[in-house]
This record gives structure tokens, C-alpha cells and sequence, in this order.
């Protein structure tokens, strides 16, 4: 592992969960990095929240495998209470 990755990896690992959205954007570097916060989110064991366009391939890949929580079209609302019932659950 690279020194970026390890220090990377231990921010992530230390984080409480993740949010990655998918914008409307069609801009592929966009589309792929999300995918990767996501693999690396998960990777490092925390929960995610995300969200974005019903045929994004981020919502079939968390429905497929059932990993994390997803939320509607960029709605701001419906975002923050997904993080908000994220840190209910925390603080439990």
C-alpha cells in the first residue's frame, strides 16, 4: 500500500459513514470517481449514504448487494434526513 492510500484508508476508516452522490452530470471522471468513493467506502467498513438519479449505476449496485442506503434524485431534503437518521443510529 502507498503512503496516499494508508493515510487516505485512515481517514475514511475513522469517519462515523460516508455520503457520495451522483449529480446529474454525464461527466465520466464525475461518474467514475463516485464509483470509487463508494468502493472505497466500503472497503474501509463504513456505512454510506447515497444519492442521485434513479438509473444511476451506484443505486443498482446497493440494491444488488444491499450495502448501504440510497435517496431519490438530488432531492436536499430527503438528503439530510438520511443523514440525519444516519447519526440517530450513531449515537444509539
Amino acid at each position: 500500500m502507498d503512503m496516499y492510500w494508508e493515510m487516505n484508508y485512515h481517514i475514511i476508516s475513522s469517519s462515523n459513514f460516508g455520503v457520495v452522490g451522483r449529480p446529474a452530470s454525464r461527466n465520466t471522471w464525475i461518474m467514475a470517481s463516485i464509483r470509487m468513493t463508494l468502493f472505497d467506502y466500503l472497503a474501509a467498513g463504513i456505512p454510506v449514504l447515497a444519492y442521485g438519479h434513479s438509473t444511476s449505476y451506484t443505486k443498482m449496485f446497493i440494491e444488488k448487494y444491499n450495502t448501504s442506503a440510497y435517496i431519490g434524485p438530488d432531492d436536499p431534503n430527503e438528503l439530510a434526513k438520511g443523514i440525519y437518521k444516519n447519526i440517530e443510529k450513531l449515537s444509539k
